[in-house]
């Protein structure tokens, strides 16, 4: 009986947290055109969800949950619309071949970008009522999206979507947004900059794309740390705390990691020599200083399939 009681106040006081994994089916009607080579296409996700529900990993056993989101249209448009400027989106759903050099669009892009974001706003839902942690399990990246312009493989910032979409419920909600892609997210911080009741901070590969990541920020409320080409993880998690501090200081109540696995060793289009494990550390450091029922992930960049299928792997058992 005493063991029972014992158990009891042990849940009370530790409560039991599952990792919900919400993906998006239908993210191969965003690809490029047949034959044209590109580093953003549906392998990325196709391996990641491989990995994870592969007879070898037994996340189910663990208590994840793998499902998909479900949000009436109405309100993904409308948390898309106050993320972005209407003349941007008016572009974007008339829009088939490239924005630019490096993002294309293809006739049926923007039905992926209206799953994905519903993707992260249920991933949010889950976190805003402490039911976290959640990983939104989506492509293509959204961090480099700023307010009227898609760039750098990305059309819609899903981060700043769910960041906006958060602090809408309350005009008490604060949140925290870090950005862990090893490229700076300079839509987020475009999208986020001077806006009341958030804080955001990313640290990122020094003089890479998008260029802006070192410099002036562009808020009172924006955070910059570069690191230098070839540094190991070590470093790379010092770097972590530092953007960590910087969020956390304002006491929010929901936290949003855009999680990018391009800064492994493996990655073709970075320099930092991160493995999957400094991932996992970096899980473990941020659900050690704030409640991982109120934290929400979701995916930014990550180029090589298998190295960045293991370290979602890796995050993921962080998270349990």
């Amino acid at each position: 009986m005493k063991t029972l009681i014992a158990l009891f106040i042990i849940s009370i006081v530790h409560p039991v947290t599952n990792l919900t994994i919400i993906h998006q089916p239908n993210h191969a009607l965003h690809a490029p055109p047949p034959g044209v080579p590109h580093a953003e296409r549906p392998d990325r996700l196709n391996s990641i969800m491989s990995k994870l529900t592969s007879d070898d990993t037994d996340l189910a056993a663990s208590g994840v949950t793998i499902t998909t989101a479900s949000n009436p249209l109405q309100r993904v448009e409308a948390s898309i619309n106050q993320t972005h400027a209407s003349s941007y989106i008016s572009l974007l759903r008339k829009t088939v071949g490239g924005l630019n050099s490096d993002t294309y669009v293809a006739p049926t892009s923007y039905r992926t970008m209206l799953t994905a974001s519903s993707c992260w706003l249920s991933c949010m839902d889950i976190a805003a009522e402490s039911k976290g942690p959640a990983f939104a399990l989506t492509r293509p990246p959204g961090h480099h999206a700023t307010k009227s312009s898609g760039m750098g493989f990305c059309l819609i910032n899903f981060c700043a979507l769910s960041a906006l979409s958060y602090l809408s419920l309350s005009s008490s909600s604060r949140v925290g947004v870090l950005d862990i892609d090893v490229h700076f997210g300079n839509g987020s911080a475009d999208i986020l900059a001077d806006v009341d009741r958030v804080r955001f901070a990313s640290v990122h590969e020094k003089g890479i794309y998008p260029g802006s990541g070192e410099g002036e920020p562009e808020g009172s409320n924006i955070f910059k740390l570069s690191v230098e080409s070839g540094c190991l993880g070590s470093e790379w998690l010092l770097g972590v705390e530092k953007c960590l501090d910087y969020v956390l200081a304002d006491e929010p109540d929901l936290l949003i990691v855009s999680v990018g696995y391009d800064a492994l060793t493996e990655d073709p289009l970075a320099g930092l020599n991160l493995k999957g494990e400094d991932y996992q550390q970096a899980m473990k450091m941020i659900t050690k200083r704030f409640p991982k029922e109120r934290t929400m992930l979701g995916l930014e960049g990550g180029y090589d399939l298998e190295a960045t299928a293991d370290a979602v792997l890796k995050t993921c058992e962080a998270l349990i």
